[in-house]
């Protein structure tokens, strides 16, 4: 058998064609609350599970998050989603969150990454945020799962890009920050260091609803809108008591530091639609799915064709490996820790490096199988045979891991050689 038919052969027959899914919302990942009033993610669903599993090859997640109300569903909708019937629930005549959790859309999206890399764009939909002093911590749950397992985060508000809207922003991401470690803690550890996980971070693009927007500085000159939100995230030298000073342009400093790739869009049409939801009570998703304005298709176009490529230390992420991510994260929270960046992706890098032994050993197996009708042969031949399978075995595995922890591989790939030495000397025993 030769590398290229088993490489072949070690392909995943479960990557799925995206053509032949059905688009429709799907939970994946359930929160609830204990007793105490403390959030518990009951767990990344099964129905989830097996749809990302079949998603192969690079993944951009787009998702959706902010203040219950604030047209998130709604968004993912108009702008991302076709016209079927059954998209993202919205409900504006509910007083508290219609989506709970997080959930994704089953039919993933065809993109292309700026680099030209065709990516699969899975759509997450997140729980609004409440904002409030008592659900603080399960804000917490939800914006830092979203934002850990994003590659591009859009962020909707009402209002303009004010200085209060900034300092919301900044407590929910300084809140996360506080929660999160990128490596595990030892007698060494430095706290600023250990938190500071900009390179862990989405992309951003604030989607904030305002009818009058100003698009021209004091000199009556035209500015884009990346350059309206730099100007919201100014440095402030007066205009409030010193505390207060302080505190805005640490969070502006803190949100320039952790989204170096960040954007703004107006959304004021989305507001006429809002109005239609809450004349109509039985209007909910059909009236978000209507034909798709101009300036949501240029918003459209932005986010897909700036499709960033989720990864974790520089590896592609798969859909398999984003429900394992989720699952480490998951019980994190459970647990009461903090979520461990470091420590969750050496788990994801075992599980994905132990899948690829069994991958390569299956691959030998199969070869054995059409051996083992000629055997007896001569010890030549039968060295010559296994060295070559084993070496094809190991280059699948190889190919198959470059992107993971290199210590890992190194580990696994030991344990593949033990096991392919130990399949020779049963296989020399057979031949006799």
């Amino acid at each position: 058998m030769s590398t290229s038919v088993l490489m072949e052969a070690g392909k995943s027959d479960n990557s799925v064609d995206i053509n032949d899914v059905k688009g429709e919302p799907i939970p994946f990942i359930n929160i609830g609350n204990t007793s105490s009033g403390r959030p518990r993610v009951v767990a990344v669903t099964q129905e989830a599970r097996a749809l990302l599993s079949k998603i192969e090859g690079p993944i951009c997640v787009v998702s959706a998050v902010g203040l219950f109300k604030c047209g998130k569903s709604c968004v993912l909708n108009r702008v991302l989603l076709p016209s079927e019937v059954e998209a993202f629930r919205v409900d504006h005549n509910e007083s508290a969150p219609c989506t709970r959790g997080l959930w994704i859309w089953s039919k993933p999206l065809s993109a292309q990454a700026p680099d030209g890399t065709d990516v699969s764009v899975i759509v997450m939909d997140c729980e609004g945020l409440d904002g409030g002093e008592n659900m603080r911590e399960r804000d917490l749950c939800i914006f830092s799962l979203c934002l850990l397992l994003s590659s591009y985060m859009v962020y909707t508000s009402v209002g303009g890009l004010t200085d209060e809207s900034v300092e919301k922003l900044w407590g929910f991401v300084h809140d996360m920050t506080n929660s999160v470690l990128i490596n595990p803690r030892d007698g060494e550890d430095r706290p600023d260091e250990n938190r500071d996980i900009t390179d862990f971070m989405p992309k951003l693009m604030w989607a904030f609803r305002e009818m009058n927007l100003q698009r021209r500085d004091e000199s009556a000159r035209q500015f884009s809108s990346r350059q309206h939100l730099e100007r919201a995230l100014e440095e402030m030298s007066a205009g409030f008591g010193g505390d207060r000073l302080q505190q805005l342009n640490k969070a502006k400093a803190g949100l320039k530091h952790l989204f170096p790739d960040r954007d703004c869009f107006p959304l004021a049409h989305l507001l006429d639609v809002d109005a239609s939801l809450q004349d109509s009570p039985n209007k909910t998703n059909d009236s978000c799915l209507t034909s798709r304005p101009k300036h949501l298709s240029v918003l459209r176009d932005r986010i897909l064709n700036q499709a960033e490529v989720k990864t974790f230390y520089g590896a592609e992420v798969s859909g398999r490996m984003l429900a394992e991510l989720a699952e480490r994260f998951v019980t994190a929270i459970n647990a009461g820790n903090d979520m461990c960046i470091g420590d969750s992706w050496a788990e994801v890098c075992d599980r994905e490096c132990e899948g690829h032994v069994e991958e390569s050993m299956a691959c030998y197996a199969e070869a054995l199988l059409a051996l083992r009708p000629r055997l007896p042969v001569g010890s030549s031949e039968l060295s010559q045979w296994h060295s070559a399978v084993s070496a094809e075995a190991l280059e699948l595995f190889t190919t198959s891991t470059r992107n993971l922890q290199g210590g890992k591989v190194r580990k696994y790939a030991l344990q593949l050689e033990a096991t392919l030495k130990g399949a020779w000397e049963k296989l020399s025993a057979d031949n006799r």
